[in-house]
């Protein structure tokens, strides 16, 4: 009788072990995958931060530009009244 339970008893702790070795690849799998999923999601906060990013200095840029030409427009015509009461107009 015990000599019919020892292949018993071995196929059931062969059994446990594939389990449990098909448990922790299925574990590390699942782990790389959210490790995968979490790096795409920072890469594309990171893209879409730097997309804001250079909108708002594109914005920036373009008040300094408009700011330089009205200050230039505002400075030809001081300039201009200037010159006119110079020659007496």
């Amino acid at each position: 009788m015990n000599a019919l339970g020892k292949p018993r008893t071995a196929e059931v702790k062969r059994d446990a072990q594939i389990a449990e070795a098909e448990a922790i690849r299925d574990a590390d799998i699942r782990k790389a995958q959210a490790a995968r999923d979490a790096a795409i999601a920072q890469a594309n906060a990171k893209q879409e931060g730097d997309t804001v990013k250079f909108q708002a200095q594109t914005k920036i840029a373009e008040a300094e530009r408009d700011f330089q030409i009205k200050a230039a427009e505002y400075q030809a015509q001081v300039n201009l009244k200037k010159s006119g009461r110079r020659l007496g107009l």
